[in-house]
């Protein structure tokens, strides 16, 4: 009996809609068909092996082809389009010191400071003399020299809303 595909093809559709695709093999497959067509595919068998090893080289130089590229545009990004500035300072941003109120110039003995500097002094300052509520550390309570600025008591939520009254941008002249 001769090999034509075209009278294999609706069987084969047809086991693989009756087959959990997960686990159906190309060995059941080809068993399945030698049972109903009575005919013996083993010498197929080579091909199909000689196949799979083709398949797989293919694949492994996709993937390398890939990989080659990948890092060449990797190494490629990494060069810096515009030199880096040479003797550049941090004092732009959240790094940008800031004029003071004056009650908040006497609390932290300081005068034009960073935002996150006067954060950083507060908490410091509350630590330092134990200021949070023991039952609940989100509430801090204020002792004299913090009471000016931030009222009797406040949580750490709102700390950095009651010292925006205070902190203002510096004029440049």
């Amino acid at each position: 009996m001769s090999l034509n595909p075209d009278d294999y093809i609706p069987t084969i559709d047809a086991i693989l809609s009756v087959s959990d695709l997960e686990k159906i093999t190309v060995k059941k497959m080809r068993n399945a068909l030698q049972e109903l067509f009575d005919v013996d595919l083993t010498p197929h068998k080579k091909l199909e092996k000689e196949d799979q090893i083709m398949a797989a080289k293919l694949q492994l130089s996709l993937n390398s082809r890939a990989l080659r590229k990948e890092l060449k545009t990797s190494s490629a990004n990494k060069k810096r389009k515009t030199p880096k500035r040479e003797g550049s300072t941090n004092s732009g941003g959240l790094m940008k010191p800031m004029k003071l109120s004056p009650k908040l110039m006497e609390f932290l003995q300081k005068d034009n400071i960073p935002r996150t500097e006067v954060v950083k002094l507060t908490w410091d300052y509350i630590k330092e003399h134990n200021l949070q509520n023991p039952a609940d550390r989100r509430e801090i309570l204020c002792d004299d020299k913090m009471e000016p600025i931030f009222g009797k008591k406040m949580t750490m939520f709102s700390m950095n809303k009651l010292l925006s009254n205070h902190i203002f941008p510096v004029e440049e002249e």
